[in-house]
């Protein structure tokens, strides 16, 4: 009795001790204290403090402001006592909670303060929304104002859902923030729609001018009309403003009583407002004169009104004898409306039957580049005055020479000129019979008549830069006209050339599925007189290699060339160069024109020499050389092309229901001849889980206009699936995933497109990446592509319509995962649903393939090579999302005889009545514990979870059949009864994660293992009590699971599979909080004592325990 008694007390002692361990040091790691020290919580949008009322949108970027209290930073033995505005280095202060409704912030945020030199401290952020500022800056005696710090944020769309309005409470805030969300915003009803025509389509002003010029004296009289149509609108205070234009040389006014304004025919001038002092009006916005201004008020849009009037021009004979800049014109405008909502109309203008140029006129005809010359067209006294005496000076622009003066007609009728002219002496040009200037003498003749005639010049050697080259050229000729009523009238123009003797350009578009491009040139485009052509095209430096073949021949005007013929035309094409010979041309001649065309194609050593880019930029020259000009070589930008090269283009995004990622990778885009073993890495951020299923390779197919690549399809429009490929993945499970796909062998130029489905599963990690790279071509260039997502891009977690279910398959002795173990999935009526192969890590994945709450069997057909299969069928349920089933095998052992084993006797049994008993056969090891737990060790059997090499919950392999037990209750060895105690102890615990673990297939005597990971690994599961037992959950405390933390809960699912974790709420979070270092020395003194008693009871028992007798 007393040794039992012992034994209590030894257990009770040890579990006290061992319990108070750990409220200690949740004690200790307590997350701060509770200070007042946040004035105020505000929410920023571009700058300005969010109100009630505004209106936001969901993807709008937010700032969360916190502004701190006056703060006293490390004032030492000055520090008030309660006083919260006083911290310290090693703070750890819990600020006002996070509002959940705001998402994508940053989890940890250092804050710089102006006057410190090293930052305040850091604020860390949870999922939960809790706060907390460590202070970390070592400066004493710091008195802080203005302490403020910004989180970055956005709304989280689930949470707003569709609602039009939403209310957000911010910390320390009384009143929640009431906000419009701008997308859930429903349209009010805007009624009839009234279309408010334009102006053009409400008034129409037209004003003309009187066919005739009146004569009053020495003046012209002109008549005007305006004439207001407003096509049944009203206008209200309407003013007409209208004014005169004309050059220096001219003198026109309003005749100010001159106007008349009618209404409907009905003279209601006495009734108008007319004003006739010059002014300034403002006409969109800027101040414009006015000659006069008719104010007609409000006018009706049933009414026609018409506005007339005169204007004077002064001296008009005068007028007639000058060449004027401009033809004196006049414009109107009209506004309308009240001072803030004026309108104006555009200006109207009319230049009459004025003319601007009465003596004489000069314009520029043609260009011959054949033969480089220019023709310009004169006509004098175009207003018929009653000239005599009159003579024409023609001044020869620089560069020129005159060829003739010709084609003169007299009003209309022919006129012999060609007696008329002669060159002025005093303008010779040396050396040649040429002058710079012509005079042609005409008396009398045009006495009320115009003269029209022809000048042609050509242009010197000297402009054989401009002719024989592609330029363009500013050419000028001048007239000058005298008469006796006459003197001095001048006109002069210009004209811009233009040579063209080589171009080249791009004939359609690049072809991306062949890579070619299709040229052409033309040579000698001016059809000027050229021999001994030869044109050369370097394709060689420009990337290029000329593409000959009987469906793309070499051809000039037309007619295929011949290769290396040496009769002309012909062509050469070596060293990468193309040379056309054509035939000599006459000037003028329209053969003199070569066009010349030719297919080339882009060299594969030009993509790869630009591998790394995602363009190319080609650009090709062209040179021509003939007898009479110098060699001419053209860059045309029209010859140039920017080609796109990807040799892996990534693309992705979320599913429009916002529950997976759908990625595509496109594979030589730029149709390289592939290597065997080109392999494709894609690596998915740890936020996403890969469904293998649906990772698939499928040929592509480019279009040769854009480079587009899309997924090839039969004769029956169905996708053709690439074969040869294989695939393989490593990591998951919230670690970043790596598929690997190596491209079939003989690719040749092939282009692909990989598709697959990753799941957001852990949108914990907030890693929500995706890169691809291509390995095995383009030597060391980086060939990569990527694509990024966000949270806010999906509904974090799995549809309910999607499982996924997991098998790891490892080796039995040292876990090493296991490559090609087949698993057929079949559902209760043995069909079969699914077949999996694991891959180099072990793993089998399927996503989506399975139905949810549903019961089916897994079975292994297959063995890894080398190993036993597993013949047993393994039931589970799909209940969770997350099915997670681990096999193990065993490896194949060659036949041996039969050997009895001395071991397997009855002496190799540990008989416990009251503690827990274990031994160990070749079968594996069995334990009779009559008061604890019993269990078997088999061979391949699954369990459910992650994947470990220790398992709480299995039996414990290092104890040896000679480790004997024996205690019948008539043993007075306490020593052993102690031992056994605590090994019972263990024993149960090992029991309590047994049951726990929730083996689905336990009556096949397979055992359970639970494996997990720090609780950051896992999404939180806020889950009651109630809500876990329902849903048929189980909770272990994580300090009896191998690698658990004993802060934490784990929950766990009916097939043994691990939920999510909870932080546990024991005393020892409490005093953190509370207690502080008192909570944290009062723990470690209970557990202290506790574990001195339970030494003590130990050591004062006599005998040892390793002395125990045997049966």
């Amino acid at each position: 009795m007393k040794k039992t008694l012992k034994a209590l007390l030894l257990c009770l002692f040890l579990c006290i001790g061992v319990l108070s361990l750990p409220i200690g040091a949740l004690a200790e790691e307590g997350e701060g204290e509770v200070k007042d020290i946040v004035e105020l919580v505000e929410l920023y949008k571009e700058g300005e403090p969010l109100e009630s009322g505004d209106v936001i949108s969901l993807g709008d970027q937010f700032e969360l402001k916190y502004t701190l209290n006056e703060l006293y930073l490390n004032y030492g033995d000055d520090a008030e006592d309660g006083n919260d505005n006083y911290i310290k280095k090693g703070d750890k202060i819990i600020l006002p909670k996070f509002p959940k409704i705001l998402t994508d912030y940053e989890k940890n945020i250092t804050m710089d303060i102006d006057n410190l030199s090293d930052p305040l401290g850091v604020v860390t952020l949870d999922e939960e929304g809790n706060v907390l500022l460590e202070v970390t800056n070592e400066s004493e005696g710091e008195h802080l104002t203005n302490v403020t710090f910004g989180i970055a944020c956005k709304l989280d769309d689930d949470q707003i859902g569709d609602n039009e309005e939403y209310s957000i409470e911010l910390p320390n805030n009384d009143t929640p923030v009431k906000v419009k969300i701008k997308e859930n915003e429903k349209p009010e009803d805007p009624g009839p729609i009234i279309v408010d025509p334009p102006l053009k389509d409400k008034m129409k002003l037209s004003k003309t001018a009187s066919e005739t010029i009146e004569r009053d004296g020495d003046d012209a009289i002109l008549s005007w009309t305006i004439t207001l149509d407003n096509m049944g609108y009203d206008f209200s205070n309407f003013v007409l403003y209208d004014k005169f234009k004309s050059d220096s040389k001219t003198d026109m006014k309003l005749i100010t009583d001159s106007i008349e304004v009618t209404k409907d025919g009905s003279d209601i001038t006495s009734d108008t407002s007319v004003d006739t002092t010059p002014g300034t009006a403002d006409y969109n916005g800027s101040a414009t004169g006015y000659d006069f201004a008719i104010r007609l008020g409000d006018i009706s849009g049933e009414s026609k009104y018409v506005v007339t009037y005169k204007s004077r021009l002064k001296d008009y004979d005068t007028y007639l004898k000058q060449n004027h800049s401009s033809v004196p014109r006049n414009e109107t405008w009209f506004e309308f409306g009240d001072e803030e909502h004026k309108t104006y109309s555009d200006l109207v203008k009319t230049n009459g039957k004025l003319i601007g140029k009465p003596g004489i006129v000069k314009n520029f005809t043609n260009y011959d580049a054949a033969n480089h010359k220019i023709t310009w067209k004169i006509e004098a006294n175009t207003s018929k005055q009653p000239l005599t005496n009159v003579n024409i000076r023609e001044v020869i622009g620089e560069g020129q020479e005159l060829v003739e003066i010709t084609n003169a007609t007299l009003e209309g009728e022919d006129y012999d000129i060609s007696d008329k002219y002669a060159g002025d002496p005093d303008t010779k040009i040396d050396g040649i019979d040429k002058y710079g200037e012509y005079v042609i003498t005409l008396g009398d003749d045009l006495k009320n008549k115009t003269l029209t005639f022809y000048v042609v010049t050509q242009l010197k050697e000297s402009e054989m830069d401009f002719y024989s080259g592609n330029s363009k050229k500013v050419y000028k000729n001048k007239v000058v006209m005298n008469s006796v009523e006459m003197a001095n009238v001048i006109d002069e123009v210009e004209k811009t050339c233009e040579s063209k003797v080589l171009t080249k350009e791009i004939v359609g578009k690049y072809n991306y599925a062949t890579h070619e491009f299709k040229y052409r040139i033309v040579a000698n485009d001016n059809k000027m007189q050229m021999s001994e052509i030869s044109v050369k095209d370097g394709l060689n430096e420009s990337g290029l290699e000329l593409i000959i073949a009987t469906d793309k021949p070499i051809k000039m005007n037309g007619v295929e060339l011949q290769k290396d013929t040496g009769v002309r035309p012909y062509y050469t094409y070596s060293d990468g160069i193309l040379t056309v010979y054509p035939e000599d041309a006459e000037a003028g001649e329209d053969d003199s024109r070569k066009e010349i065309t030719f297919t080339a194609r882009v060299k594969d050593d030009t993509y790869l020499d630009n591998i790394a880019a995602s363009s190319i930029n080609i650009s090709n020259n062209a040179t021509i050389k003939t007898k009479e000009y110098p060699e001419t070589t053209v860059n045309s930008d029209k010859a140039k092309k920017t080609i796109n090269n990807s040799m892996v283009t990534k693309t992705g995004a979320a599913t429009k229901d916002k529950k997976t990622a759908e990625y595509s990778i496109v594979i030589n885009n730029s149709k390289q001849v592939l290597p065997n073993g080109v392999k494709i890495i894609d690596t998915l951020g740890a936020s996403f889980e890969l469904d293998e299923e649906s990772v698939k390779l499928y040929m592509g197919s480019i279009n040769p206009d854009t480079g587009a690549v899309t997924v090839a399809k039969d004769e029956n429009n169905a996708e053709i699936e690439a074969t040869g490929y294989k695939t393989n993945t490593s990591g998951g499970s919230g670690e970043k995933t790596q598929l690997e796909v190596t491209l079939p062998d003989n690719s040749d130029r092939n282009c692909y497109i990989l598709k697959y489905k990753a799941l957001p599963l852990y949108p914990g990690n907030n890693d929500f990446s995706n890169n691809a790279q291509m390995q095995g071509f383009g030597g060391d260039a980086t060939l990569a592509s990527g694509v990024s997502l966000s949270k806010s891009s999906f509904n974090t977690g799995t549809s309910s319509n999607s499982v996924v279910f997991t098998i790891t398959k490892l080796d039995e002795e040292d876990e090493t995962p296991l490559e090609g173990a087949v698993f057929s999935i079949t559902d209760e009526d043995e069909n079969e649903v699914l077949r999996l192969t694991t891959k180099a890590n072990g793993q089998a994945k399927s996503i989506g393939k399975l139905k949810p709450n549903t019961v089916y069997f897994a079975k292994e057909v297959t063995a890894p090579e080398g190993y036993d299969v597993n013949e047993e069928s393994f039931r589970f349920v799909t209940n969770t999302n997350k099915v997670n089933l681990n096999f193990t095998n065993k490896k194949t052992k060659a036949q041996e005889p039969d050997v009895p084993n001395p071991g397997n006797d009855d002496d190799n049994k540990d008989d416990n009545k009251n503690g827990n008993n274990s031994g160990s056969n070749n079968s594996g090891n069995n334990s009779d514990n009559k008061n604890g737990n019993s269990s078997d060790n088999g061979s391949g059997g699954p369990s459910n979870g992650s994947d470990s090499k220790n398992s709480g919950g299995s039996s414990d392999k290092h104890h040896s059949s000679d480790d004997h037990h024996d205690n019948n209750g008539g043993n007075n060895n306490s020593d052993s009864n102690a031992n056994n105690a605590a090994a019972n102890t263990n024993a149960n615990t090992n029991a309590a994660a047994n049951k726990n673990a929730a083996n689905a297939n336990a009556n096949n005597g397979n055992k359970p293992k639970i494996i997990v990971k720090a609780p950051s690994e896992y999404d939180d599961l806020l889950l009651s009590d109630e809500e876990i037992k329902a849903k048929g959950y189980e909770v272990v405390d994580g300090a009896t699971i191998e690698g658990g933390d004993p802060n934490y809960e784990y929950i766990i699912g009916p097939n043994g599979e691990v939920l999510g974790a909870r932080k546990k709420a024991i005393a020892g979070a409490k005093l953190a909080k509370t207690g502080g270092f008192v909570g944290t020395l009062v723990s470690y003194i209970i557990g202290g004592v506790a574990v001195i008693i339970g030494t003590v009871l130990l050591v004062i028992n006599p005998k040892k325990a390793h002395n125990r007798k045997r049966r």
